[in-house]
């Protein structure tokens, strides 16, 4: 039986068209978890995945990461939210004493919408591997927020925990532009 070249060729891009296909459909490195404790009985959980996030270390050692949602280049939907985190204490494996209910990190987080904007600060235990290499794995343990700033409907909730995992690229410039835009939109940080 002859098999015919177009049968051939459709057969050889089937593992390429699945690839492509669940590396559009993955979600996205960075997730973070938000619990709120507005009604202490019944807290309500929410997620949001960063697909934009960058890091850079400063002079005095510090690890600054921004994240965005969604990417700059894709703007179409009118809600953008954005994650800052400062880290001025890093932890060093078997060199420095580490607790995830210490603090070690400062967290900004963002909700742009159409309805209203929410400023979020607090702060968390930040542990992060390799820091300096091109890309860094980070968790986020014991962190809380609270609403800082109100303008509209933005808020979705008043007081909350955070925590979730991180991978940021190193990308100086990139960070700081993340960072001009928080501090247009919720002031100096």
């Amino acid at each position: 039986m002859m098999i015919s070249p177009r049968r051939h060729v459709l057969a050889d891009a089937w593992p390429v068209l699945v690839l492509f296909a669940a590396a559009s459909c993955r979600e996205p490195a960075t997730r973070i978890e938000f619990v709120s404790y507005d009604d202490p009985y019944f807290p309500e959980t929410s997620q949001v995945g960063f697909e934009s996030c960058y890091y850079h270390v400063d002079c005095s050692g510090d690890l600054h990461i921004a994240c965005c949602q969604p990417p700059p280049q894709e703007e179409q939907d009118p809600a953008r939210r954005l994650l800052y985190i400062r880290v001025f204490w890093p932890v060093r494996p078997g060199v420095t004493f580490a607790d995830k209910t210490g603090t070690n990190a400062v967290i900004r987080y963002l909700d742009i919408r159409p309805e209203g904007l929410a400023v979020y600060g607090g702060t968390g235990f930040v542990y992060c591997q390799k820091p300096g290499s091109k890309k860094i794995a980070a968790t986020l343990e014991s962190g809380r927020l609270q609403l800082q700033l109100q303008r509209g409907q933005g808020a979705e909730f008043r007081d909350a925990r955070i925590s979730g995992k991180l991978q940021p690229h190193l990308d100086g410039p990139a960070t700081v532009d993340l960072l001009r835009e928080l501090e247009l939109y919720g002031g100096p940080r």
